[in-house]
């Protein structure tokens, strides 16, 4: 029974089983009978030929070129055309002497661009004057081998280092230039191009300078040993070359904004320039800028207008300085060493005013309400500046 079971599975196992199927291989066509596509033969292709790729320069280096040759027109080519046709020929200056000894119509020039004058032939000498750059001095004695013995233009004698002058005055000649320049600005570079360049020199405010030739933008200045300088017009009062700058229409304004220049500048006696000045250097500049002709001294500034008297404030008894305007000047007393000094104050808008205040190293605004000041206590006199006076 078990047999015939096994065999019945066997049996169906066998017809479900699939058959071998055999796989004739068709018959191909043989190369004759290969029909060719259609479409260009090889003779066709015969003189087709596939061109080089173009190498194509970059779209901005055009522009690039075209941007360089502009600047070299304005920086090079356009300064030198313009010059060689426009400039005025004027005296070549001589080459400077040795520095005669003792000769009393000698003149010497400031080629620093500020140097001290001292009481003595020595660095520890104390300073009298602040000397500034082009300022002209007359030569009293050229013994000594690092100092020269000068008088300032305003009668101040003393020592200046050689190194600091030059013999060449023709630099501060007028007559060999057509405009007078002065400096209103705390620095004016001095260039050794119209273009650029290097800086030869730094003018200080109140620099005198001349220049024999102009154009829109630059000036041309003379400077000792023939060489010469380049400014902009900006920040420059263009005069003639024997003319003075004028008086301001409004002294009060024109003092107040001279003197904010040096506002926190570091309190140095006799000090001219930005570096380092006093109240007596503040007022003189300040003056200058306005056309007010003064020196740089206290005796000089105390004489400044004319005298005004104030009331006295009936709660201290002394001046009372709310009734002082703008542009007066406030002559103070200084206790320097022992001594008593000249100091000075300027009044300001809003109740302030211009002033070292003692014990300070620097030159700022302050409330005139400031009872640390002790403005009432010190003042001598106040002086105002009129118009009519100039």
């Amino acid at each position: 029974m078990t047999e015939n079971k096994d065999k019945k599975i066997n049996d169906a196992k066998t017809e479900n089983k699939p058959g071998k199927i055999k796989i004739v291989p068709k018959e191909l066509p043989g190369p004759s009978q290969i029909t060719p596509p259609d479409g260009p033969s090889s003779d066709d292709l015969r003189g087709i030929y596939i061109s080089k790729k173009k190498r194509r320069l970059p779209p901005w280096l055009l522009a690039a070129v075209i941007a360089l040759l502009i600047l070299a027109g304005i920086f090079w080519i356009l300064p030198k055309v313009f010059l060689g046709n426009n400039e005025e020929t004027l005296p070549i200056p001589i080459e400077s002497e040795q520095l005669p000894h003792n000769e009393e119509n000698s003149s010497v020039v400031v080629t620093a661009n500020s140097c001290w004058l001292y009481a003595g032939p020595a660095r520890g000498s104390d300073r009298v004057a602040q000397l500034i750059f082009n300022e002209k001095l007359q030569l009293l004695d050229s013994s000594d081998e690092r100092y020269l013995e000068v008088s300032t233009g305003y009668g101040v004698r003393g020592f200046v280092i050689r190194t600091d002058v030059s013999a060449d005055t023709s630099g501060v000649d007028p007559e060999q230039a057509l405009y007078k320049i002065v400096v209103r600005t705390p620095e004016k570079n001095i260039m050794s191009h119209a273009q650029g360049g290097t800086i030869i020199a730094k003018a200080p405010l109140g620099s005198i300078l001349y220049a024999d030739y102009q154009d829109v933008q630059v000036l041309r200045i003379k400077l000792p040993q023939g060489v010469e300088g380049w400014i902009s017009k900006h920040d420059v009062f263009v005069l003639d070359r024997q003319e003075n700058i004028p008086v301001s229409d409004d002294i009060e304004s024109a003092l107040v904004s001279a003197a904010l220049t040096f506002e926190r500048a570091t309190w140095v006696p006799h000090g001219l320039t930005i570096s380092g000045i006093d109240m007596t250097g503040v007022l003189y500049l300040s003056c200058k800028m306005s056309g007010i002709d003064v020196v740089p001294q206290s005796a000089a500034i105390a004489q400044l207008g004319d005298h005004i008297g104030l009331p006295d404030n009936s709660e201290t008894g002394l001046i009372d300085l709310r009734y002082a305007k703008t542009g007066d000047i406030l002559v103070l007393d200084d206790v320097s060493a022992g001594e008593r000094e000249i100091d000075f104050a300027l009044i300001m808008p809003d109740e302030r005013v211009m002033m070292r205040k003692i014990g300070s190293s620097t030159i700022s605004v302050y409330s005139l309400t400031n009872k640390g000041l002790q403005l009432e206590e010190r003042v001598r006199e106040v002086r105002r500046i009129s118009v009519e006076e100039h």
